[in-house]
């Protein structure tokens, strides 16, 4: 996710059969993390769109899943820049 410079948009295409509270992290090695939160419906089908309000280089990139004990399903992840022009799509 480097080379995404400021504000991002991550989408979230995921099903967890208990639902539950998960998190987008990102930041480029300071200590200062970005972080937004996310729910996940249970078992049902989740596309979730997060706007990332970065300053900078969004660095490494972590999603956070719901826990508690259950198999979760990832569709796709997609991380568009703010201005449109970059888009990249993980399909899993």
């Amino acid at each position: 996710a480097a080379q995404y410079k400021g504000a991002a948009t991550i989408t979230i295409r995921a099903k967890a059969p208990k639902g539950g509270s998960g998190k987008v992290t990102w930041g480029n090695g300071s200590p200062k993390m970005g972080t937004v939160p996310f729910e996940l419906k249970a078992n049902e089908w989740s596309e979730l769109s997060l706007e990332l309000p970065a300053e900078g280089s969004l660095g490494i990139l972590r999603v956070h899943l719901p826990a508690k004990g259950q198999e979760i399903q990832v569709d796709s992840i997609t991380i568009t820049s703010a201005d449109g022009k970059t888009t990249q799509t993980w399909n899993f």
